[in-house]
């Protein structure tokens, strides 16, 4: 969903396959650096590990899982 309030006025709109895939790929272009390290000789091993150990590289690339991750990230805030 998306919710856009212009003077004083709130509008709800449901997004669209094209916005929810800009999303998407925005939201995991940080998992991409992180692999993109990860597969990087000169990256410090110390590095690599704290990736790893912070999970910060996604391994699956179902749209469905990555909804659901965005739908818990909303839901915590």
């Amino acid at each position: 969903m998306k919710v856009i309030r212009n003077n004083g006025q709130t509008k709800i709109y449901q997004l669209n396959k094209k916005e929810l895939d800009a999303l998407f790929d925005e939201n995991n272009s940080m998992f991409k650096v992180f692999s993109d390290k990860l597969s990087d000789p000169k990256v410090l091993q110390d590095t690599k590990n704290e990736i790893n150990k912070r999970n910060l590289v996604s391994i699956t690339s179902d749209d469905e899982l990555k909804l659901e991750e965005e739908s818990l990230k909303y839901f915590l805030f």
